[in-house]
């Protein structure tokens, strides 16, 4: 009886420890994954692309995330949140001018654009005067 106790004990703090994860960490664990999956095949090695948490629900078509930032070395585009829908349930499109009737919605919240400086007439200037430089 005691060890069947023990069990269930030890069964309970893993079922409860493993849902605390999932309702608390699993979406920025997703995040972490697909921000360095992202910026290893798609940013190179002077860009980079962050993602604080993504969620993905395969059933309603969503995608949702927080924190999507992708930065080079001039700018930097910030989004605080965002929501992708993808209605895949949708056999053809309705002509409505009420609703939208594409399957692809997206929303964006807090969409920031940053242009910091123009670096790359800067370097080009700088390639220039070096050449005239060499060239004397």
């Amino acid at each position: 009886m005691g060890n069947n106790l023990a069990y269930f004990t030890v069964y309970l703090f893993t079922l409860g420890g493993l849902i605390v994860f999932y309702a608390f960490f699993h979406s920025r664990l997703m995040g972490t994954i697909v921000s360095k999956l992202l910026s290893t095949f798609y940013a190179g090695p002077i860009n980079f692309i962050q993602v604080n948490s993504i969620q993905i629900s395969l059933l309603s078509g969503k995608i949702l995330f927080r924190g999507l930032t992708y930065a080079t070395k001039n700018t930097t585009v910030r989004v605080v949140e965002g929501v992708i829908t993808i209605r895949w349930w949708r056999k053809g499109v309705r002509k409505s001018t009420v609703q939208s009737a594409t399957r692809l919605h997206i929303a964006l919240n807090g969409v920031e654009y940053l242009i910091y400086n123009n670096s790359y007439k800067y370097d080009h200037l700088e390639s220039v005067l070096r050449k005239r430089a060499s060239s004397r």
